[in-house]
């Protein structure tokens, strides 16, 4: 119906823009929808999205010393689809590395540092199934930003072990 809020068929949810206005079926077709959906998910409750068969969630906060960022889930890897970063430090340049793993092996390394009195990001994805890099299965995900204040987030599924 046009003017009614998108329902994804997928997943049985009414997609939502950042800002909380319903997305209609003439405002913008499925794959967008999706996409405006899970990047507009600051201070909002998180429902799981399916896209493709997998259950994609985000995982997301600020820290500043090496932290599990997602838990392990057993049998499975956790494969992530998409990064963002965000720093206001400008002292230097702060180098994010996410890991298979407390001290496992290096899945991303990203490089930022900020301008005087701005924020610098980076941001990196991909449409599920397909996806940056995965964890070993029944590992964790964890970042590690160098002692300096990180905020991130990261959108993953878990998956079968292959």
């Amino acid at each position: 119906m046009p003017g009614s809020p998108y329902l994804a068929p997928s997943c049985g949810v009414i997609l939502y823009d950042g800002y909380g206005n319903a997305l209609t079926s003439t405002a913008v077709d499925t794959a967008r929808a999706l996409d405006v959906y899970l990047r507009g998910i600051a201070g909002t409750v998180i429902i799981p999205v399916s896209i493709a068969g997998k259950t994609c969630l985000p995982a997301g906060g600020t820290i500043s010393s090496n932290s599990e960022v997602v838990p392990a889930v057993p049998g499975k890897r956790i494969k992530v689809f998409a990064i963002e970063w965000e720093t206001a430090y400008t002292g230097g340049t702060i180098v994010p590395i996410l890991t298979d793993g407390n001290g496992g092996s290096t899945m991303d390394r990203s490089l930022l540092q900020a301008i005087s009195s701005t924020i610098s990001g980076k941001t990196k994805a991909v449409s599920p199934p397909g996806y940056f890099f995965g964890t070993t299965a029944g590992n964790s995900l964890w970042l590690n930003p160098n002692g300096q204040s990180l905020t991130y987030s990261i959108h993953y599924f878990a998956d079968d072990a292959t």
